[in-house]
């Protein structure tokens, strides 16, 4: 009989064979474990409840220290099986006494097997926390939060927007977050003048989705077709000409799911002799066109007949929503596009949620008229302007779902067989390129931000995802591919087109954008915890803190000499990610080194903010920011104040405990640099010759 002594031996590992003659008496096993009877008797147990000896003499059959587990049969039978199963169960019960109910009754059942097991309750996950709480003074890694996902997700929630009276969810890796997490580590105070009482919150507090909500944007628009102005003057006018080329020069270069030369043969014909009279869903991708290029092209000029630029924008914006309301659920191409620039117009007015409903709306739209997947029976031309479109809102919806910390829209990337624009020299090459870049984000949201993984595996994930990044950048085309090492890189050649330089310079502050996202959790755990950092979470660090101030610069030099780029709005929200990391850290006393070089950063991203004070989101957000760094700065000073004068003279050298607030490891860096010149010079001096 097989005893449980052995059945719980290593798998797969031999008996070591004897050194002495195999004729030698072998000696006769004693039991693993008898009952209290068979041990003062000296008899020999079978282990069994009750054993032998007690049931001949009828008597209580009682083990020491609890039943014992009895593993019964041989391998492969089902006796072994339950036994197996009965053992698992039990040891679980003693480790998650919680649980211990819920196995039981899984092993009464006869339901229980390895292949049910939970990841709180196998054997490697087990053996795991017994080992790490069995000596709790030396961890392998920091300590972390008892769930978790807790570190990752801090920041993210539902809120009611005082304006739409809407409820809104602003996760881990939206703006929102940031600034929650900015403020419960901070010692500032509220946001006293950027309170208004229609976004004051019932409770007294202040809502972050209420103070940074656009009031002046609408999905309905200002006015109506009906609105008393001829038919012919709304479409065909010297504003339509305009707006229509500023769209097409500035952000469609970053998208281009429109064809430019198709597009312009449509409008000519609408406005040579109205042909397109009843083709509604064109009337609305021709306003939506007009919008996006109203609210994002440079103006040099303050009104244009009597009317600025978000007056304008939100105008034909109302258009196009209404030619999308007289045919509702239409699934043509020009709606799916319509959409998506609608998406974009939201994206720039700083209203996100909007934004994220439109696209919503355009992906189920492209779903239902199977854009996503190869059909028969289409001209090729038809199949690269549904190739575009598709994949251009495939790659805006991740993007666009990430920045808000929401799943996207998009399902299993097994439905989606449509083929991809080709990786050339064109404009549309951006379009596979994000694709990809759209999946390594999708790892960043689910492996560090929404995996039930301990901190350390978080680490390990976000690792192998920057390689993964990094390997998108070599293999991007030559014309487009940004130079990560030098933040003026974007401006190229002479001879460079407009769309390339711009193409490169939105993906190097994507890239740092998603880079900044990556490694913000161990950035949080350390301003947190309190407690010391690894090496490989300073490491993480450090990158999180080097893209968020490559990216205030990048956008800071573009500001310097393009002014394009003052009016794409959605900069802000890049600004106001990297600003608020770098005002978390600067809050830690770790930090300290390099304080000043942080808030220098953080007072350029101010700066950026202010220049683009058309924008009132963009306004408040300078405000938020700029008050954060001057609650710092007077903690900094009201600290050196505070401290007490250290007479030299008198005062015995400090301890250790001195330095408490600073990472000694840049002493440790000093000390060994000493000992390597001191070795040098040692070496040098005995090999000379007198």
């Amino acid at each position: 009989m097989e005893t449980p002594a052995s059945f719980l031996s290593p798998a797969g590992v031999q008996p070591v064979e004897s050194s002495q003659p195999k004729s030698r008496k072998h000696k006769r096993l004693r039991a693993a474990r008898a009952c209290d009877r068979c041990r003062v008797k000296k008899y020999r147990c079978d282990e069994c409840t009750p054993c032998y000896h007690c049931r001949r003499h009828a008597l209580d059959c009682t083990y020491s220290g609890g039943q014992i587990v009895r593993i019964d049969g041989q391998p492969g039978d089902a006796s072994y099986l339950r036994s197996l199963q009965r053992l698992v169960g039990e040891l679980t019960s003693r480790i998650h006494p919680s649980s211990s109910d819920a196995t039981t009754t899984r092993v009464s059942d006869g339901h229980f097997g390895l292949d049910n097991l939970t990841p709180a309750t196998s054997p490697e996950i087990v053996h795991r926390s017994r080992s790490s709480s069995a000596h709790p003074e030396a961890p392998s890694i920091p300590p972390s939060p008892p769930a978790g996902p807790d570190v990752a997700l801090e920041g993210e929630g539902s809120e009611i927007n005082n304006y739409t009276k809407g409820i809104e969810f602003h996760g881990s890796t939206s703006s929102m977050a940031f600034l929650r997490c900015l403020h419960k580590h901070s010692q500032s105070q509220p946001l006293g003048p950027l309170q208004d009482t229609t976004a004051s919150d019932p409770k007294g507090g202040t809502s972050f989705i209420s103070v940074l909500h656009n009031p002046g944007f609408t999905s309905q628009g200002p006015v109506t077709p009906e609105d008393g102005t001829p038919r012919d003057k709304r479409i065909l006018s010297r504003q339509a000409h305009i707006f229509i080329q500023g769209y097409f020069e500035s952000l469609h270069v970053i998208t281009p799911v429109i064809d430019k030369e198709e597009f312009y043969t449509r409008a000519q014909s609408l406005w040579r002799d109205n042909s397109l009279d009843d083709d509604s869903s064109f009337m609305a991708l021709y306003f939506s066109v007009q919008s996006l290029g109203a609210l994002v092209r440079v103006w040099d000029e303050d009104l244009l007949d009597g009317m600025g630029r978000f007056e304008w924008s939100r105008k034909l914006f109302g258009e196009a929503q209404q030619y999308l309301n007289m045919h509702q659920f239409s699934n043509d191409l020009d709606t799916v596009r319509c959409l998506l620039l609608m998406a974009k117009i939201c994206q720039n007015e700083l209203s996100p949620h909007m934004a994220y409903m439109y696209m919503g709306q355009a992906i189920r739209t492209c779903l239902s008229a199977g854009y996503n997947r190869e059909t028969p029976g289409q001209s090729e031309k038809q199949a690269r302007l549904i190739s575009r479109t598709w994949w251009g809102l495939f790659a805006m919806d991740i993007e666009m779902s990430l920045s808000l910390g929401r799943p996207d829209t998009l399902g299993l990337d097994a439905y989606h067989n449509r083929r991809l624009p080709p990786k050339d020299s064109s404009e549309v090459a951006i379009i596979p390129c994000m694709v990809e870049f759209g999946r390594i984000m999708r790892k960043v949201a689910v492996d560090v931000y929404h995996s039930p993984q301990p901190l350390q595996r978080k680490f390990e994930d976000a690792i192998r995802i920057e390689q993964e990044m990094d390997q998108w950048v070599r293999t991007l085309p030559d014309n487009i591919r940004p130079d990560l090492s030098r933040p003026e890189a974007f401006l190229g050649g002479l001879k460079e087109p407009n769309w390339s330089r711009r193409q490169r310079l939105v993906l190097a502050i994507r890239y740092h954008n998603v880079r900044m996202l990556l490694f913000r959790p161990f950035l949080v755990y350390s301003g947190g915890t309190g407690t010391k950092t690894t090496i490989e979470a300073r490491d993480g660090i450090l990158k999180c803190i080097d893209s968020a101030q490559a990216t205030i610069q990048t956008i800071h030099n573009v500001f310097m000499v393009q002014t394009f780029f003052r009016s794409w709005w959605w900069n802000t929200t890049y600004i106001m990610f990297a600003a608020t990391l770098l005002l978390l850290h600067a809050n830690t006393p770790t930090s300290s080194p390099q304080r000043d070089a942080l808030l220098s950063s953080v007072d350029m991203a101010v700066k950026i903010l202010e220049a683009m004070d058309e924008s009132v989101v963009a306004k408040r957000s300078a405000d938020i920011i700029a008050s954060h760094v001057g609650v710092i700065r007077e903690a900094v000073v009201d600290t050196l104040v505070s401290a007490p004068a250290i007479n030299l003279a008198t005062s015995a050298l400090p301890d250790q405990g001195f330095l408490h607030n600073y990472d000694l490891a840049l002493f440790d860096g000093m000390t060994n640099v000493f000992e390597e010149l001191e070795g040098w010079y040692n070496e040098f001096y005995t090999s000379q010759e007198y």
